[in-house]
């Protein structure tokens, strides 16, 4: 009765089947591809890169102005608080909060004015010269657009902070560039024409 326990038949016959059931399903999907071919259009990663220019990286450093260190030591040994409630007007009546240290920094870098409007008591802007001048991004930032524009080139500026996008968007239409900004509260349909039509000289964009 040994062949009770000679398993290789039952093995080699399962395996078969499994054989046959995943050349049956590639069949399957072959075919179904064939069906479905004529109405979509799959375009490679290969062959979308040789219609593009090849990207162009440079990375450029901004220097911190003497205004945003004074603010980073503050932010580092948490006076940041005191400093802007005995140095701004606080007419509004709003108490601002400073947490998450890194996040504070990465503000800073950004613009001070991210941590220094929310104890502001004004609802305005400074003049563009002051918001520049506090900011070593925004200085590099100004040099960059009068250069790329003299050269009829187009500008697309991305901030995750839409904060950021509202202060740059009040210095770039105070200096007189053409701007378009797309961010979540503009609609779908609203997007489409502005990215369509394309005539801004600068695109502001957030996540």
């Amino acid at each position: 009765m040994t062949h009770l326990f000679d398993l290789s038949g039952k093995s080699n016959n399962k395996a078969g089947k499994e054989e046959l059931e995943e050349t049956r399903q590639s069949r399957v999907v072959a075919k179904l591809h064939a069906i479905l071919r004529p109405f979509l259009l799959r375009r490679m990663k290969e062959d979308v890169e040789q219609m593009l220019p090849r990207k162009k990286e440079i990375i450029l450093y901004a220097t911190m102005t003497e205004y945003q260190k004074n603010f980073q030591e503050h932010l580092v040994n948490k006076t940041l608080e005191n400093h802007l409630l005995e140095t701004v007007d606080t007419g509004r009546g709003f108490k601002g909060r400073l947490q998450n240290l890194m996040v504070q920094l990465r503000k800073n870098c950004a613009h001070p004015d991210l941590l220094e409007s929310a104890y502001d008591g004004s609802y305005f802007y400074p003049p563009v010269e002051q918001l520049v001048g506090q900011c070593g991004k925004f200085q590099l930032l100004d040099k960059l657009l009068k250069k790329l524009l003299a050269r009829k080139h187009k500008v697309l500026i991305f901030s995750q902070w839409t904060k950021i996008l509202d202060i740059m968007h009040y210095y770039l239409e105070e200096s007189g560039f053409e701007v378009c900004r797309i961010d979540g509260n503009v609609k779908l349909e609203e997007r489409r024409k502005q990215v369509k039509a394309a005539t801004a000289q600068i695109f502001e964009v957030s996540c």
